[in-house]
């Protein structure tokens, strides 16, 4: 069961929202400061003013008069040009601090571990990046820091329940000790509205990841009918978001009508005793009036401090959620430690390496061991979840091994940095992702300083320039979002073309033609097999017609070899290999 969140986590996530501002603190605190203490200027100027004329008024002392205008004139003239800058100070810190945050964020999401964006609904992390980004990012906006911003507030009633006991210890402790209780009720009311508007954040996400899914899937959900389950499971949704939001209003609701009740008593209460205490002569008649108005304005605060306060908690809840995306684990870059040699003749060595998935009991690796000679071409087989496509992934370091040890090329993997041992892979998987541009663009992933002749000779031996050839704008031609606009063969092409350029010493194939009609495989296929020309190539192959001229074909079940050899002589064993050629 998730714990609430306490205050001290809320405050803890305000200074850490402010932390955002450390680049432009100097300009932040000045008008965080200046917008903080405004609020209590003016109302204590208007008090002040009122006690003045009051006191002239019974005094009839014209002197007095002009002396009181003289200060406030001056106190006036301050406050118009000191109050007005901290508002420009605040909103350009603010615009400048959602730049940079902005810019944090996109940083993460390449410095992120590939197995948190895995285990992860997409729907769920885009919420956070967006609407969480939003709604956190109004912790350093006008709202929280300018002026009539919560600490501002709590601050103005402080000085004013200050004032009030200096001017009359009595009206001063009768006024702390209700205004005291007014804030009890709300600090009370505060945690289920926090609790509420967390549950909110929860359900959006999973509504959005529900239009996600709808997207994505449109044309499995159309021809299985599946309109009425997910339009079914989305009305679900949005209809207990509907049912959180009228509760958080209730209680919203009810909180202001205790605080209005409350307020009023208190400044009813207040007026009474301050006149019965000026009819026995303890204090004059204009100090009750200016005790009463700052009271006034107390209970004012007090109301729009609950208001305010209800307002921040959407706010925490997502800077809380968006500090989660934040801290979520990144892949850690090491130096460069050592220089592959190309030419040595294991080109990969898996050492006893043991490999264990988060939360599950088993090791799907245990005391694994492989070696992969130099320019040489091995086929991986096996039964599904048997660990091929992790067997690939750990290669690229998207995942760590627990134990054991990899080496590529003739050093410990541990020795290179994980942009070092990525750029020795070409990897093709089965749905190759493309990017929404054009194919030139697309190509130009592989190497992106290309010449023109080397984009061209790679798709000609992606076996791509008869489609390019026939297509009126060739390779300006836009693919659309996840190359929706090209076949399955034509977008494997542009991949394999893409791998062409980079040209990486490895070739790594997640079943790159399973997917594929029998034409689009034969020609792909060749396209496969210049590619992997003299050069080393694991392929993990679901038809097993595409690796029977491999050099080694691996049989894989539940992360052990269970058998090794060719085509042919796995086929004269009658094993496991057997079973899956015969299907």
């Amino acid at each position: 069961m998730k714990k609430n969140m306490t205050y001290k986590e809320a405050v803890f996530v305000i200074f850490r929202m402010w932390h955002l501002v450390h680049k432009y603190r100097l300009r932040f605190y000045i008008g965080f400061l200046i917008g903080s203490t405004s609020i209590f200027f003016f109302r204590f100027l208007d008090s002040f003013l009122i006690q003045e004329f009051m006191e002239v008024c019974v005094g009839g002392n014209q002197e007095m008069v002009m002396q009181s205008l003289f200060v406030v004139s001056a106190i006036v003239l301050f406050g118009i040009i000191v109050y007005p800058f901290s508002f420009g100070m605040v909103y350009t810190t603010y615009s400048l601090i959602s730049g940079e945050a902005k810019k944090k964020i996109f940083d993460k999401v390449f410095r992120i571990k590939q197995s948190y964006i895995e285990t992860n609904y997409s729907g769920e992390l885009v919420t956070r990046v967006t609407a969480d980004f939003n709604d956190a990012i109004q912790l350093v906006a006008y709202p929280v820091v300018g002026q009539g911003n919560p600490f501002a507030l709590v601050f103005a009633i402080v000085m004013i329940a200050v004032t009030i006991l200096y001017k009359s210890p009595i009206l001063g402790a009768i006024s702390l000790a209700l205004t005291g209780l007014n804030l009890l009720i709300v600090g009370y009311m505060i945690v289920p509205l926090r609790e509420k508007e967390k549950k909110t954040k929860e359900i959006t996400g999973k509504a959005a990841q529900n239009i996600v899914d709808s997207l994505s899937g449109a044309m499995v959900s159309r021809i299985f009918g599946l309109k009425s389950m997910l339009v079914e499971r989305y009305e679900k949704d949005t209809d207990e978001i509907y049912q959180n939001n009228l509760s958080l209003i209730r209680q919203k609701s009810f909180l202001n009508l205790m605080v209005d009740t409350q307020s009023f008593v208190s400044f009813i209460f207040v007026c009474v005793i301050g006149l019965f205490l000026s009819t026995k002569g303890y204090i004059s008649v204009p100090s009750v009036i200016f005790i009463t108005t700052l009271q006034m304005s107390l209970s004012n605060y007090v109301r729009q401090l609950s208001d305010n306060v209800s307002e921040m908690q959407k706010y925490i809840v997502g800077a809380k959620r968006l500090f989660q995306f934040f801290d979520a684990p990144d892949e850690i870059e090491r130096a460069e430690q050592a220089q592959p040699d190309y030419n040595v003749g294991k080109a990969i060595e898996f050492e006893k390496i043991s490999f264990r998935y988060p939360k599950t009991e088993h090791s799907l690796f245990e005391n694994f061991s492989l070696t992969i000679r130099n320019s040489e071409c091995i086929g991986v087989v096996g039964g599904s979840g048997g660990g091929k496509s992790t067997l690939m992934k750990l290669l690229m370091e998207f995942n760590e091994i627990d134990a054991g040890q990899i080496r590529l090329f003739g050093n410990d993997m541990q020795k290179y940095s994980r942009s070092q041992i990525r750029s020795f892979f070409s990897y093709v998987p089965q749905d190759c992702y493309l990017f929404d541009g054009t194919i030139r663009e697309n190509i130009l992933i592989g190497k992106t300083d290309a010449t023109e002749e080397e984009i061209r000779a790679a798709v000609e031996n992606a076996y791509l320039s008869d489609f390019i050839d026939s297509i009126p704008e060739g390779l300006e031609t836009r693919v659309g979002e996840r190359g929706n606009l090209l076949s399955g063969g034509q977008k494997q092409r542009v991949a394999i073309a893409r791998a062409f350029l980079k040209n990486a010493p490895v070739l790594l194939l997640d079943e790159a033609t399973s997917a594929l009609d029998s034409q689009s495989e034969e020609i792909v296929q060749k396209a496969v097999e210049r590619l992997m020309a003299n050069r080393t190539s694991i392929v993990i192959a679901h038809r097993l017609s595409t690796i029977q001229n491999m050099d080694r074909i691996l049989v894989i079940e539940e992360g052990q070899i269970v058998e090794v050899g060719t085509h042919k002589e796995l086929l004269k064993k009658q094993g496991r290999y057997y079973q899956l050629y015969s299907m």
